[in-house]
């Protein structure tokens, strides 16, 4: 648990350092206690304490037996939830690390409420763990993970980021955050203020309904990571066999000048991942689509992969029948889609075979 602590410090050390908090910090549970010193020493009278079972502090004295591995950090041997404080005590910074699975959720309900107790009033809580209802960059690792060191536990559970944010709501907590790391879990930060900085767009919950919607992968991108060129459809009209057949792709829909122009009245995207048949994938767009309409998001605007799949073959008259279903292509618009899908994170490589596994990239505009 040590390591895999010390994967996270960086990240956790650079969301923290947007934020305003002071010592002292109060690492429970949190093992040979990385997290906490690593936080205590990006402060310059930082100092702090772990709070553990006394045969996790014997273990975690010879993991770290240097004197200055210790000399800002003290120790306190107990269980949390029924340890007492002296009068007055309090702390800037609580850290629940990888705790919760290990109780139900009675205790870990009484633990929210003890470490709430003892937060200063401008602290911060911080919760990191692995939580089943957050996908993150593995979503089958975390949740798995989770359960793996629940079933380790006498009555553990893996406990959804969801319901732990309403508890802490519930108990008083006015600014709440939860985010995915980069790696596989996630972090919830609280405080009793609502001032934190946030690095949320608001957005987040999209991932997660592009998810529910069928999509195998959704990504939350910053509209300026869409890549447009009037190169794009110049491949459309040498190379490809449904050029000049279909209304929505080239030389019909938008040219890459007019993509890129309307790109930039937008500030946020939600670039998706799947597989055929084309026609479901586009369902799926369109759906993903009227749900953020319908919540609010009125220029809410899906481009598809490959041709428009609505009809077997566009009218001869060049009228579309179902303007309400059509919907111009990423590539067919100029959009250059592996570049697109580079600048967030998604792999994608030509098929190079009839019969290799296909991917279907698609884009959602959200504003």
């Amino acid at each position: 648990m040590d390591s895999l602590a010390k994967q996270k410090v960086t990240e956790i050390i650079d969301i923290l350092a947007e934020e305003s908090w002071a010592p002292p910090v109060l690492d429970v549970g949190g093992g040979a206690g990385s997290l906490g010193r690593a936080l205590v020493q990006t402060k310059k009278d930082g100092h702090g304490v772990l709070f553990e079972i006394a045969d996790v502090i014997k273990a975690a004295r010879i993991l770290y037996p240097e004197k200055t591995a210790w000399a800002r950090v003290r120790t306190i041997e107990g269980d949390f939830r029924n340890y007492q404080f002296g009068s007055g005590q309090s702390f800037g910074l609580i850290l629940l690390s990888n705790i919760l699975h290990a109780y139900s959720e009675k205790e870990a309900d009484e633990i929210l409420k003890k470490a709430i107790s003892i937060l200063k009033d401008d602290g911060i809580l911080l919760i990191h763990d692995y939580f089943p209802d957050r996908c993150g960059r593995s979503p089958q690792k975390g949740p798995l993970y989770d359960l793996n060191m629940m079933l380790n536990t006498y009555n553990g559970v893996c406990h959804k980021s969801s319901i732990l944010s309403g508890l802490l709501f519930q108990y008083g907590m006015a600014g709440i955050d939860t985010l995915d790391l980069n790696t596989d879990s996630a972090i919830i930060i609280a405080k009793k203020t609502d001032t934190l900085k946030r690095r949320k767009t608001g957005l987040d919950a999209w991932v997660y309904k592009a998810l529910d919607g069928g999509f195998s992968e959704a990504v939350l991108i910053s509209a300026d990571k869409i890549v447009t060129g009037p190169w794009v459809r110049k491949k459309c009209r040498f190379g490809c066999e449904k050029y000049n057949t279909n209304l929505q792709c080239p030389p019909y829909g938008m040219e890459s000048d007019a993509t890129h122009k309307m790109i930039d009245s937008y500030q946020h995207a939600l670039l998706v991942e799947g597989t055929p048949p084309g026609k479901q994938f586009h369902n799926m767009l369109l759906a993903l689509e009227k749900k953020a309409f319908l919540h609010g998001f009125h220029k809410a605007f899906v481009f598809g992969a490959g041709h428009c799949p609505v009809c077997d073959k566009c009218p001869e008259d060049g009228n579309c029948r179902f303007p309400d279903k059509a919907r111009p292509s990423m590539e067919g618009s100029g959009i250059d889609v592996y570049a697109t899908a580079k600048n967030s994170g998604i792999a994608l490589n030509p098929v190079s075979a009839k019969g290799l596994y296909v991917k279907y990239i698609g884009l959602l505009l959200l504003e």
